[in-house]
């Protein structure tokens, strides 16, 4: 905050808040690199674990509102003091999303389980795509609790090379598929595997323009440029 208040319970709430969105961020990231190592591990117990805390994330998003409504209730702020209670009601809900997005990754991790060992070692890009939506969310984190719009600005530009990833993958996927439809199955859950982390990547993109609002109360006016790129099986 940039200034105390008179009324230090104020105060308290505020930081209270701020503090349950980071411990909320701290879990989410934890979340994903347990998803992904289970992938990259084949660890059954790991991924059943990860589906299993997805319930907790939820309660922390509730928790989470409760405070912002409280705050805005009781509190009835105005100006940077709003903007966080907006943002953090806001950042919870993103945060809830990308730990969905993790609870799914290790879905698909216990139902590749049965599937014949065809391309059983993940492709790179996957791994890396993984690497890349983590430290964006680190970077959102770290942004937040400096309350810092460059450092978000520099997390929501990174989402691009996430988009450019997933392309590649997309296209080395569907060359097994077309090249040995034995293929096809194992590659099948690979796919909504990256789906899943470019849509984590979406979320931390939008992680980063809340926060870009909070410290300034202007959104990022920079356009990012999004892949669109479509994906064609030309005619011989």
């Amino acid at each position: 905050m940039n200034e105390s208040h008179i009324v230090k319970s104020y105060d308290a709430d505020l930081q209270h808040l701020q503090l349950a969105i980071l411990n909320m961020g701290d879990a989410v990231q934890k979340q994903i690199q347990d998803a992904l190592t289970s992938l990259s591990e084949m660890n059954l117990a790991l991924a059943s674990q990860v589906t299993d805390n997805d319930h907790q994330i939820d309660q922390m998003e509730a928790h989470i509102d409760q405070m912002a409504l409280q705050i805005l209730v009781l509190r009835q702020p105005v100006a940077f003091d709003l903007r966080i209670v907006i943002a953090s009601l806001k950042m919870a809900n993103h945060f809830e999303r990308i730990a969905d997005y993790g609870a799914n990754i290790s879905r698909r991790v216990l139902m590749m389980d049965a599937q014949q060992p065809l391309l059983r070692k993940p492709p790179v890009l996957l791994f890396r795509m993984g690497e890349l939506v983590q430290q964006m969310m680190s970077a959102v984190q770290k942004a937040f609790q400096a309350q810092s719009r460059d450092a978000a600005k520099k997390a929501w530009k990174e989402d691009e090379e996430v988009d450019q990833l997933y392309n590649a993958l997309l296209r080395e996927l569907l060359t097994y598929m077309m090249e040995d439809p034995r293929c096809i199955g194992l590659s099948a859950h690979y796919l909504f595997i990256a789906k899943n982390i470019e849509r984590i990547g979406d979320h931390v993109t939008n992680l980063a323009e809340i926060i870009a609002v909070m410290v300034r109360g202007k959104p990022l006016k920079e356009l990012r440029t999004h892949s669109t790129e479509s994906f064609q099986i030309k005619p011989h």
